[in-house]
């Protein structure tokens, strides 16, 4: 079997498009239809890429020779996706938080309840998102991802743990505040819901700001 066909079998087995893969390597779907023709050969970068995507050794994609012993190059570090520790812990601070005002005697800050809660939904969808987008390799659905231009994968999902970390873990810290709101008046405790919100919202853009300036440079592969 030629190497054009072992691309377009691998490729059929995902259920990818020829537009999806073209979109995935930075290239045309005129590039990936010429190499399943055998008209034209990957470059090694395009060929470790379409390892990682299809989730074979780059030896056997080559020479579809397979080795027993090799390892299956993943697609993504997930280990650096501990960010989900954080969103756990959250969990049950915010559960705690349900009955915080049983334990000091006090009347339930509802405002502040469903405040956590909000917080907590906010970290578990963007550590679901994150994780599942750089598992996929897909992160077109990534704000400011621009579908022209060529990106490292493996500096990409570096880039999202990190958000994904600092997300959960400001969240959690923030959501503890509400701790204090059973001992604050009324006034200040509606102050202070909206400064811990605005807080959070405010934190996750400079966690944000800082991962891209944390990796700039390293984001994009030069031709």
């Amino acid at each position: 079997m030629t190497l054009g066909k072992r691309i377009r079998e691998y490729r059929n087995r995902l259920g990818y498009t020829q537009e999806k893969i073209a979109e995935i390597t930075g290239t045309s779907r005129q590039a990936v239809t010429k190499w399943e023709a055998d008209k034209s050969i990957p470059c090694m970068e395009n060929l470790i890429t379409l390892s990682e995507i299809f989730g074979v050794p780059l030896e056997e994609l080559s020479s579809g020779v397979k080795k027993e012993s090799a390892e299956v190059i993943p697609t993504v570090p997930t280990k650096r996706f501990f960010g989900g520790i954080f969103v756990l812990i959250h969990f049950f601070v915010c559960l705690f938080y349900c009955f915080w005002h049983l334990i000091i005697k006090s009347e339930p800050y509802i405002g502040g309840i469903i405040a956590s809660w909000v917080l907590w939904l906010c970290s578990i969808t963007v550590y679901v998102f994150f994780t599942l987008a750089a598992k996929s390799g897909d992160f077109t659905m990534i704000a400011g991802y621009d579908p022209k231009m060529k990106y490292n994968k493996e500096t990409f999902s570096k880039l999202l743990a990190f958000v994904s970390v600092s997300n959960g873990f400001t969240a959690m810290f923030y959501s503890a505040l509400y701790f204090i709101t059973p001992f604050l008046d009324d006034t200040i405790r509606t102050l202070y819901n909206l400064v811990l919100i605005f807080g959070y919202a405010i934190t996750l853009v400079v966690s944000m700001l800082f991962g891209n300036h944390r990796f700039k440079g390293q984001l994009t592969i030069e031709d």
